[in-house]
């Protein structure tokens, strides 16, 4: 059986009725939140959220890898990634 999922709208469905307002303002709060991660995420920062997530920003250097696909080697370059862990009382 597989499990569902909910989608922004939903989210934005929820946020609209727990506060008394509208989807439309309710869909430019979401948004807000997501730019305000997004944009302390790309500068390179973590993120700590209480009682709900942290975001950790990690570098990684350029390094080779081999190919699953042509067993050839393939320069990978330096990146950044994210990583979350949230919190447990979520589930």
């Amino acid at each position: 059986m597989a499990k569902e999922r909910a989608t922004k709208k939903d989210l934005v469905d929820i946020i609209a009725e727990q506060n008394g307002i509208t989807k439309v303002e309710a869909e430019k709060q979401l948004d807000h939140v997501v730019e305000g991660i997004t944009t302390v995420l790309s500068e390179h920062k973590d993120l700590s959220i209480r009682n709900f997530a942290t975001f950790g920003v990690k570098f990684k250097k350029a390094h080779k890898r081999v190919s699953n696909l042509t067993g050839e080697t393939v320069d990978v370059p330096d990146k950044y990634t994210v990583k979350a862990k949230f919190s447990k009382l979520l589930v």
